[in-house]
């Protein structure tokens, strides 16, 4: 029998292939956007190329793929309120948009992952941990203390 020769899967490794980008139809009104924040039930918060925020679904052969705050997607109306995603960008795909003039570079990614300003916390409920900092900085140094009142006393009863 012939000797078996060692490491021949490694000679017929591949290089990774480029995925096809989907461009923007005007003729179906697709558009860019930003995923801005989950809903659940396959439901999410896009903002668009043109700041408007759309309520969007997942198409369902999208529904395998996991979509993420931040992600850019191509987005197509569904009924009068609500649109589809149709296809997720991946970070490369979104430079070679940016590249060709499709979308801006300065698309807000940074409202699109922070959550805004306006809903911050005006609702009437305080809570015991909403001076969290000043109060930690205080507890550890209480515990510290006590802390070192245990030990004089256990070297004192030595």
């Amino acid at each position: 029998m012939p000797k078996k020769s060692k490491g021949a899967n490694n000679t017929r490794r591949m290089a990774p292939r480029s995925l096809p980008i989907e461009y923007a139809d005007k003729k179906y009104d697709q558009l860019y956007g930003i995923v801005e924040s989950v809903l659940g039930e396959c439901h999410f918060n896009v903002l668009t190329i043109n700041k408007d925020i759309k309520r969007c679904s997942l198409k369902g052969s999208m529904r395998k793929s996991r979509i993420r705050t931040g992600d850019t997607v191509l987005i197509e109306p569904f009924s009068e309120t609500e649109y589809r995603i149709i296809f997720r960008y991946t970070p490369v795909q979104r430079k070679t948009l940016e590249k060709e003039g499709h979308i801006n570079a300065e698309l807000d990614v940074e409202r699109a992952l922070l959550p805004d300003m306006e809903d911050s916390d005006d609702d009437g409920f305080t809570f015991a941990d909403d001076n969290q900092g000043a109060n930690h900085q205080q507890d550890e140094e209480l515990k510290r203390a006590a802390d070192m009142k245990l030990l004089e006393s256990m070297i004192d009863n030595i």
